[in-house]
């Protein structure tokens, strides 16, 4: 398992309410796959693959989202630490 500037390198996993709005503060029913919720990057990249996911980078907070269906999955990958180490 690999380490970011803040830690583990996981994510996040929430059940969104609606599909189609998919974004940023997008309102969940609750968390997501995983173990309360948490996926670790190598699970993400798997869940991302296998679920055709639809991955964002997101200029203004710096992270990297995946949307497939109603999971909606929040982590850091190689751009967005790219650009936080670049802040450092």
């Amino acid at each position: 398992m690999g380490y970011g500037l803040a830690g583990k390198f996981d994510g996040k996993t929430w059940s969104l309410k609606d599909p189609e709005v998919s974004g940023l503060g997008a309102p969940a029913m609750g968390i997501g796959p995983g173990a309360e919720g948490i996926l670790t990057f190598s699970e993400i990249e798997n869940h991302n693959l296998a679920n055709k996911a639809t991955v964002a980078h997101d200029a203004t907070t710096i992270s990297t989202y995946s949307v497939a269906g109603s999971t909606w999955i929040g982590y850091d990958d190689i751009v967005s630490t790219s650009v936080k180490i670049g802040y450092a």
